[in-house]
């Protein structure tokens, strides 16, 4: 019987859509990692750029040797069902694991997690803090630092005892260490005293209004003496995570708009990258586009790219990685990772990591790794 042309539409839409993701994902080899059957949720390089730690579902981190390309170890990481990110300490010795979740956000405020460190060398976990909203280890790597509440706890990196705390006011939802580890940038809810002190909107009445109810500012503080220092000379929507870069003169932070305030059509957290110098608080024009609910983010080793993870909502929810120059922020290349189209596998995360190699990228691809050469 002849079969009417509306028959075969819903395959010749699946195969421009998976032709399409194709055609960007050039240049790319897969390492399956022996037979891996977990999904990736997070990569991160090592310190000493020779290791990359994997974490994957079902409570497993994978760490993958970049010179011979194999796996030299696992670790068992309880309580992590969906995965987790992870930061690496700046000597190496310890790994902080940040709960992730199927639904990994939560509408205008941060989805409180749980964090874990774990002692790299013996594969185990020391100890587990609860409620978390930011993690991460300071520059000494003696300590983790834990924003929960609106005040950031000191505890010893090893034993996990409480050393010391700071309550800075109006704490919203994210901080991080800046210039060696000597200040702290902390994002806060905008007072109209602080307005004041931003050019672009201490003249306009209704941007203060809207500030003051919607609006976030970041503040620096001397990480010994908690004492103010400056703060960044611009406005902020809602700051969800922050980031240094390697060489520390970039301060990256993730933000999105209250929905409130503005209601976006498509993604429901329509968010964006600003870029604030972390010495002197002056915040650059230039910004990077995402719509991820809970982006990854990360500049090249000698800092001329900056990746960022996003989605396209299509006929299906696609997870990209976007390539961009950083000096111009010029969108370079896109690495559509299509595989559960493809694979029909279960959904995974946009994980990636820049490689030694300036010109390489580490990308999980379902329950594979993916290394793309970006600059080709």
């Amino acid at each position: 019987m002849h079969k009417s042309r509306l028959y075969y539409l819903p395959f010749f839409l699946l195969f421009l859509i998976c032709f399409d993701g194709i055609a960007q994902n050039y240049n790319f080899t897969i390492d399956s990692l022996e037979g891996n059957q977990n999904y990736l949720c997070s990569i991160e390089l090592s310190p000493d750029h020779k290791t990359l730690a994997i974490s994957t579902a079902k409570d497993q981190i994978l760490f993958y040797d970049i010179s011979s390309k194999r796996i030299i170890r696992k670790a068992e990481s309880q309580g992590f069902r969906w995965g987790s990110y992870m930061r690496w300490s700046g000597d190496g010795n310890y790994l902080l694991l940040i709960q992730q979740y199927y639904t990994d956000w939560a509408m205008n405020k941060d989805l409180p997690s749980k964090v874990a460190v774990m002692d790299v060398s013996a594969g185990n976990i020391l100890y587990v803090k609860n409620y978390v909203n930011t993690a991460c280890f300071t520059a000494n790597n003696r300590s983790l630092a834990v924003l929960d509440k609106g005040t950031i706890t000191f505890y010893d990196v090893r034993s996990g005892d409480e050393i010391k705390k700071f309550s800075p006011p109006d704490a919203a939802f994210s901080f991080a260490f800046a210039d060696e580890g000597k200040k702290i940038a902390v994002a806060q809810f905008a007072k109209e005293d602080d307005l004041k002190n931003i050019p672009s909107i201490r003249n306009d009445k209704k941007a203060i209004k809207e500030s003051v109810k919607f609006r976030q500012v970041v503040k620096f503080y001397d990480a010994e003496s908690f004492k103010p220092l400056f703060m960044a000379d611009d406005i902020f929507d809602i700051v969800f995570a922050m980031r240094l870069s390697e060489d520390e003169r970039s301060l990256f932070l993730f933000n999105a708009p209250n929905i409130r305030l503005r209601l976006n059509s498509g993604a429901k957290r329509n968010g964006y990258l600003q870029v604030a110098d972390p010495l002197t608080g002056k915040v650059s024009r230039t910004t990077y586009a995402t719509n991820a609910a809970e982006p990854v983010f990360k500049e090249s080793r000698f800092g001329n790219y900056f990746a960022a993870a996003s989605v396209e909502q299509r006929f299906a929810v696609i997870n990209t990685v976007q390539v961009y120059n950083r000096t111009t922020g010029d969108l370079l290349k896109i690495f559509k990772n299509d595989f559960r189209i493809l694979e029909n596998t279960h959904i995974g995360r946009a994980s990636f990591e820049f490689l030694p190699d300036g010109e390489t990228m580490a990308i999980g691809y379902g329950n594979k790794l993916v290394f793309w050469k970006f600059l080709e």
